[in-house]
């Protein structure tokens, strides 16, 4: 029970990893596009 807990939270870790670094990429082109 506790192993696939572990393996779940880890997935969750990763996607949200993955998540904040695709929102940074996507405001960086909008600002680099739109900021001028």
């Amino acid at each position: 029970m506790s192993g696939s807990f572990i393996l779940v939270g880890g997935w969750g870790v990763i996607s949200g990893c993955v998540i904040i670094s695709h929102m940074v990429l996507w405001y960086s082109w909008f600002y680099c596009t739109h900021g001028s």
